[in-house]
């Protein structure tokens, strides 16, 4: 009997687990599809364009400095605005498809905010300055976007963690799926194309971003581990090839050619 309970309730974790897994599937918000909260301001300080059947969110104005200060956006015309709804509650991680222009640290900061919802363009401390994209990044298919990366060439679409330049996690509470999200823009020559939102505690390769897919929730091994690996295959295929010799010599059948 104690067995047979026991076998009713694997495929009921199992749905859970799977129901669950579901639920926090990552969240695509395309950059163009914002809304700018003051975009009759002139000059126009971001511009959404295509290019290539590719749409995104250009920034077009330099930072503005207000009291000494460009912690914070200090402009209405250099907020965008999200609204998003997710499918279940949890705690996401942000992700941003970027391209850093020509001017490489000159062209590869944004503010992102440090929570959900509204908030002034000039509160300094509800902003983060995510700055020094132009450094990391990911940009090969099966690279698993876990950290600050290393894709510093500029001009180049690349997947940057935002938790890896300063960036927060947000929250997503069951009573409240729908959130307003804000980013506001710095540099110049800074492009976006999208964000995701991918639930905390899973990892995502490039293609799985690229493409709007689940994750896994199996880490990549540490590097060192992926060494060592590399370093005893070596050794493997030396003594492999050592045997052979040795065996070829013993034998007689040496080649001269």
């Amino acid at each position: 009997m104690v067995r047979l309970r026991r076998l009713l309730l694997l495929p009921a974790l199992l749905f859970s687990s799977l129901a669950m897994y579901g639920q926090n599937a990552p969240v695509v918000i395309q950059a163009e599809a914002g809304t700018i909260r003051d975009a009759a301001t002139a000059p126009a300080a971001i511009t959404f364009n295509t290019e290539a059947g590719t749409g995104f969110l250009r920034v077009v104005g330099d930072f503005v400095t207000l009291n000494g200060s460009t912690q914070s956006p200090n402009a209405d015309n250099r907020v965008v605005s999200y609204t998003i709804t997710f499918p279940g509650a949890g705690t996401y991680e942000l992700y941003a498809r970027v391209r850093v222009g020509a001017g490489g640290f000159n062209d590869d900061s944004y503010y992102v905010p440090n929570s959900f919802g509204t908030r002034s363009a000039f509160e300094t401390n509800r902003w983060v300055n995510a700055n020094g994209l132009a450094g990391g990044g990911y940009t090969t298919s099966t690279d698993i976007v876990s950290s600050a990366g290393t894709a510093s060439t500029n001009n180049v679409w690349k997947w940057v963690k935002m938790s890896a330049f300063g960036g927060s996690n947000f929250t997503v509470p069951a009573s409240g799926l729908t959130q307003t999200f804000e980013i506001g823009s710095r540099e110049n020559g800074l492009d976006i194309d999208k964000f995701v939102f991918g639930a905390s505690g899973v990892f995502f390769t490039v293609a799985n971003l690229d493409n709007g897919q689940q994750g896994s929730v199996t880490p990549p091994p540490p590097l060192s581990t992926r060494r060592g690996r590399l370093l005893l295959l070596a050794s493997l295929n030396s003594w492999v090839v050592y045997i052979a010799i040795r065996r070829r010599l013993t034998s007689g059948s040496t080649s001269t050619r």
